[in-house]
């Protein structure tokens, strides 16, 4: 899998995930950070739908860093493809 963050940015920040079964499957910084040692599964703050309720809180700060790990998942297509068709009937 492939990977895009290191174990030392994958530690300093709040991470969160669009969902946590294809992340801890297929996402290469999350996967490879845990195999490591660097992060336990229970470092993953949330995932995009805890987020987009107010489940999971986001950034809490200005300053605060955080990773947003994205494997690819059928509800986001889904919402690009309504903007789209949004966009167009304008």
């Amino acid at each position: 899998t492939m990977r895009e963050t290191d174990d030392a940015v994958m530690q300093k920040c709040r991470i969160y995930v669009d969902s946590f079964e294809g992340a801890s499957a297929e996402g290469g910084d999350v996967v490879q950070a845990i195999d490591s040692g660097a992060i336990a599964k229970s470092d993953i703050v949330g995932d995009l739908f805890g987020l987009t309720r107010g489940q999971v809180k986001g950034r809490e700060s200005d300053t605060e860093c955080t990773v947003f790990k994205s494997v690819g998942h059928s509800l986001e297509d889904f919402v690009a493809a309504v903007a789209v068709v949004k966009a167009v009937e304008k």
